[in-house]
């Protein structure tokens, strides 16, 4: 470990400016949101809170896996790189420009190296944090503690930091990325990278990854609340932890696209501000509104791609009411417009019994060669279950477990042709409509419905989500 004078004289230049942050947020009413205490009830919730943010787990998508052997980053502007562990004594300086190697340690710890360094950093287990140098959320923070309140790095910690100019302030690989950078260890061969940052700056990421700038600016406010939405539940359910730290959705299509900032425009940045902290709510609580690209011209229920535990039959049923099954006679429009059919509406899969066979044997199913495939359909024409036979054996799953063993990019969807799957002696056929699991929001609907019909945003919400009501989050 680099001694703590050794790091101290490196970062001279900046203590300076350290101590005035410290100074100035010692003027600060401890944060009003506090997301360990937040509740899906926006019955109590002060609509002049703050957005509480979120964390983002950033995969490592050239192993398409959830964790790094080492983290790369170019950092964009001046920043802070601390140890939470111990942030008083292991911290320093980084000036825009330089790029920042990040190894997992064998006792424990971080390895960072950086061209330009006296020598390499050995910290222990923190997690470490990379935060914008200018402090933007001073303004936020200044007259949040008392003189027996928390210091600067309790502060940090704490709270959202973004850029003052609200651009990138690293990199991982070409993706570019507002707000703060969490580095958590995880073992002694991997670690997790985890982007903080406002719910409102996130969007950005998220908007410009699931729809397009040239779709209509209703669509896109549409998109923004429910992308909002499901955000703020996912904070609200508490997260998940990676290593040391937690995030709350990953950056995928399992939970929401997101691939950084830089990729919108003005028209993304003005959906997103038009709906600023609007959020869809069932009898004043938030719920997680559901979409997908392509419905195929049926929307199914949400009880019947996610079946609830029994515990909790009663929301559920309220679930249900907001997410029905329905006629959706908007998609073929929007698919065809924007030149998607082939894709978005009607997609055909041969797979043969033996590629079968081991992808059921992959999920230590004994199967043998498969021979038949019966299926059971909801009211809304989805697979509910579909059980596959070989001589002396069967399994039985959902309909969504087999499109997920299948690949969700080769099987787009549940809702299958009323003659899906037929069958000859070495192949299984699936014809499927849509892409996606079919429930909530259609996207290639929502553009149709604002580009040829003048729905605005809340008409679009109404259809998808009927009964649920527009609240504000915050302001």
């Amino acid at each position: 470990m680099m001694p703590p004078l050794m790091i101290n004289l490196w970062s001279l230049g900046r203590c300076l400016g350290l101590a005035l942050l410290a100074i100035w947020l010692a003027t600060a009413v401890h944060h009003r949101v506090h997301l360990e205490h937040a509740s899906w009830s926006l019955g109590n919730h002060d609509s002049t809170s703050d957005d509480p943010g979120l964390g983002v787990l950033l995969r490592n998508r050239h192993r398409n896996d959830d964790l790094h052997g080492q983290i790369t980053v170019f950092v964009a502007q001046d920043a802070l790189l601390y140890n939470a562990a111990d942030p008083h004594q292991q911290w320093i300086s980084i000036s825009a420009g330089r790029t920042l190697h990040i190894l997992p340690n064998v006792d424990e710890g971080f390895l960072i190296t950086s061209r330009g360094f006296p020598e390499d950093l050995s910290w222990q287990v923190g997690p470490i944090r990379l935060v914008p140098d200018d402090h933007a959320t001073l303004d936020l923070l200044r007259g949040n503690t008392d003189d027996n309140g928390p210091d600067v790095f309790e502060l940090l910690q704490r709270h959202n930091v973004e850029a003052r100019n609200q651009r990138a302030v690293f990199s991982i690989g070409s993706r570019r990325y507002r707000g703060s950078l969490d580095i958590a260890w995880v073992n002694a061969r991997h670690l997790a990278a985890i982007n903080s940052l406002p719910i409102e700056s996130y969007l950005e990421g998220v908007l410009q990854s699931e729809l397009s700038t040239t779709w209509p600016l209703e669509t896109l406010k549409a998109q923004a609340v429910a992308s909002r939405t499901f955000a703020l539940a996912k904070v609200l359910g508490g997260g998940r932890h990676m290593g040391n730290a937690r995030f709350h959705v990953r950056d995928s299509v399992a939970d929401q696209d997101y691939q950084g900032t830089g990729n919108g425009g003005s028209k993304i940045d003005w959906a997103i501000h038009a709906t600023r902290g609007q959020v869809l709510t069932i009898d004043g609580e938030i719920f997680t509104p559901f979409f997908h690209a392509s419905s195929g011209g049926q929307l199914a229920s949400v009880t019947s791609v996610f079946p609830p535990a029994d515990s909790q039959a009663e929301r559920a049923q309220a679930l249900a009411s907001v997410m029905p099954a329905q006629d959706d006679p908007f998609c073929l429009q929007g698919v065809e417009a924007l030149g998607r059919v082939d894709s978005h509406w009607r997609r055909e899969l041969r797979l043969s019994r033996g590629e079968l066979r081991n992808m059921l044997r992959e999920r230590d199913e004994q199967a043998g060669w498969p021979m038949r495939i019966t299926v059971e359909r909801t009211p809304s024409g989805h697979i509910e279950t579909i059980t596959l036979g070989w001589a002396g054996g069967e399994t039985r799953m959902s309909g969504a477990a087999f499109r997920t063993m299948v690949g969700a990019n080769r099987l787009r969807s549940t809702l299958w042709s009323s003659d899906s799957p037929d069958s000859d002696r070495e192949y299984f056929t699936f014809t499927s409509y849509g892409w996606g699991h079919g429930v909530g929001m259609s996207q290639m609907s929502a553009y149709a419905m604002a580009r040829f019909h003048g729905y605005r945003y809340r008409d679009i919400i109404d259809f998808f989500y009927p009964g649920s009501v527009v609240e504000l989050a915050w302001r």
